[in-house]
């Protein structure tokens, strides 16, 4: 063994990660080396665990309630990005749409195969404006996933 090399390292550890650098102002400094010498994390590793703690992992779970059905779990999810989760039916039929990737799905189709399920589990509501006669969809936790405490719930337009 040479060096820092621990056992079985062949010299590449880390070859083909790539290194970042960085400036921290005094106080940022003094804090990340308290805390490296506190936690016996080495440096790399707690600027890694902190920017991964920091930044959103395209590929992890939402973070809050969602239907099972992955379809409908997409659907649900685009309506929730969107407008605090309150959306004109036609906007969230056509959102809809282009979020599961099949833009010729007509508005019918939507509400049949997607808006409608997601409303009878109690994934979204809808009202009319009684003035306009416009219908809206609102993306909303159910009662019954918030109450069984199974999942951290978050409130559907934060």
């Amino acid at each position: 063994m040479s060096g820092n090399r621990l056992a079985g390292d062949d010299g590449n550890r880390g070859a083909d990660d790539e290194r970042v650098a960085a400036r921290l102002d005094d106080d940022l400094a003094e804090r990340w080396r308290a805390y490296t010498e506190q936690s016996d994390e080495s440096k790399s590793a707690a600027v890694r665990n902190a920017l991964d703690d920091y930044l959103p992992d395209p590929n992890a779970e939402t973070g809050h309630p969602e239907p099972d059905d992955a379809v409908l779990a997409k659907a649900y999810n685009a309506l929730r990005s969107r407008h605090e989760g309150y959306v004109m039916r036609q906007s969230a039929e056509s959102v809809i749409a282009q979020e599961l990737g099949r833009a010729g799905l007509g508005s019918d189709a939507v509400w049949k195969e997607v808006l409608k399920p997601l409303s009878k589990q109690g994934w979204v509501s809808t009202t009319t404006d009684s003035q306009f006669s416009y219908t809206y969809v609102k993306a909303v936790v159910p009662q019954q996933v918030a109450a069984s405490g199974s999942q951290e719930v978050a409130p559907a337009d934060d």
